[in-house]
């Protein structure tokens, strides 16, 4: 059985890029990490299993040896050099050692899925940057444009949670890339945009939430209108993840957004959500259905501690006592089993991890806010689509949220569908855990993209 030691699973990953050197070991002979280390000090640190890539680390090495350490979550390893392609050492987390023995590998070479897109393209590919009308944001983006006379309708690709690529990149999948290639070649034009800070784009992705990435996709709504291949009257949005959550801010707000698609998008209070992401990756991490449901229940109620509209010492008390109250009434092995805790100092050591990544302006706001206020003033045709096994945005709690409040507001035209043998990516997943994202051939299923296209083109 697992130990999970990241104290807070986001709606959507991505992964770092390969550094100088590699290093692998496993934690209890099940648990990858993987180390790039940097000849800077800095490093990257993988965990595959939690599907958690490029958790930033500062490493200090003296003679033979090292000290890598993580500030989220607060941990360390503390090794020798054995030889030039051996480390022996102990992982340091929650007040537990572990042993951890750490290989030299060799990087891996730059893998392409196969359904990367790749040129001559059958459309035109235009790299683009505009400003925002505060004049304070530039973002850079790629439009992509049917061959033939337009104007075209158009869509505008919103990512998940995480500062992603206008590519949404994830390992070595490109799945905006992959549904910009397709909908284009179907007579649909695409703009996919870098997030604050990543690529062209500029801005912080400090201190901003949901609500100001949905002023960026306004702003991008915006900049479609000025162009002449472009019908104004048909420039609709698709959000994955937390961009099916946005997606549905912007079109209550802006009446001449046509449509909205959204993938794994979600229906419940982030509240909501986050527990039941949480009991599905300990179901998929091998730990017993109770077990899961007890933790995932003293999480959501730690959360609710943690949702108090200021932050005060007092509000980490109240998510300590909490989380001892849970343990007390919970078997040691299923505490150590979901939290690494053994004692009452790594309790607080935990709680303090937990309260610090989930202090974050972006976090708190996502905790709190029902997507459904603003689903129920929605009144473009929605098309809402989730995998059957999603472990992060769980499909059936989350499309009859979706439902229920386009039902309330009177929506005539809506679509909610289930996709089997789909993960929250849109792959048609095996073990369907996190850690499979990456070693999957499929980026995206051709299916969904037809299933999305094909509605896209009978919309009047």
């Amino acid at each position: 059985m697992n130990r999970l030691f990241f104290i807070s699973i986001f709606m959507l990953v991505c992964c770092s890029a390969s550094a100088q050197t590699q290093w692998e070991g496993k934690l209890m002979n099940t648990l990858r990490l993987v180390f790039h280390l940097e000849q800077d000090g800095k490093g990257k640190m993988d965990s595959p299993e939690q599907g958690a890539f490029g958790i930033p680390v500062n490493i200090v090495n003296k003679g033979d040896s090292i000290i890598i350490a993580l500030k989220r979550p607060q941990a360390s390893y503390k090794g020798k050099f054995t030889n030039d392609s051996t480390i022996t050492g102990q992982w340091n987390q929650n007040g537990n050692q572990m042993p951890l023995t750490l290989l030299r590998k060799a990087t891996p070479p730059p893998v392409v899925k196969p359904q990367t897109p790749k040129a001559p393209f059958p459309y035109q590919v235009e790299e683009v940057t505009y400003i925002d009308e505060k004049k304070s944001l530039r973002y850079g983006a790629t439009l992509t444009l049917p061959d033939g006379k337009g104007p075209f309708t158009a869509v505008i690709l919103i990512t998940g949670s995480g500062q992603q690529d206008r590519d949404e990149t994830i390992g070595a999948h490109k799945p905006f890339a992959v549904i910009a290639d397709h909908l284009t070649r179907q007579g649909i034009a695409v703009l996919r945009v870098d997030d604050r800070g990543k690529g062209k784009s500029t801005g912080s992705f400090e201190a901003v939430s949901s609500f100001d990435f949905a002023y960026d996709v306004s702003q991008s709504f915006n900049y479609l209108k000025t162009r002449k291949e472009i019908n104004p009257k048909k420039i609709g949005l698709i959000g994955h993840s937390e961009g099916g959550f946005i997606a549905p801010i912007v079109a209550s707000q802006n009446k001449e957004v046509a449509f909205i698609v959204l993938l794994a998008g979600t229906g419940l209070r982030g509240r909501d959500v986050m527990t039941g992401q949480h009991f599905a990756m300990m179901r998929s991490m091998g730990i017993d259905s109770a077990s899961a449901a007890s933790y995932s229940g003293m999480v959501g109620r730690m959360m609710d501690a943690l949702m108090a509209p200021k932050y005060t010492q007092e509000t980490n008390e109240d998510a300590l006592a909490t989380f001892e109250a849970w343990r007390k009434n919970t078997s040691p092995f299923v505490v150590s089993a979901t939290t690494g805790v053994s004692d009452s100092t790594s309790a607080r050591q935990y709680v303090n991890e937990f309260v610090n990544a989930s202090a974050a302006f972006w976090f708190k706001t996502f905790l709190s806010t029902d997507p459904a206020d603003y689903l129920s003033k929605v009144k473009c045709p929605v098309l809402a689509l989730n995998g059957a096994k999603d472990i992060q945005v769980l499909a059936d709690d989350n499309l009859k949220g979706i439902e229920a409040a386009l039902k309330k507001g009177k929506n005539k035209n809506y679509t909610i569908r289930k996709i089997d043998g789909l993960n929250h990516l849109f792959q048609q997943c095996k073990a369907c855990t996190l850690a499979e994202y990456f070693t999957l051939e499929e980026t995206f299923s051709p299916d969904v993209l037809g299933i999305m296209s094909d509605w896209i083109k009978k919309l009047k």
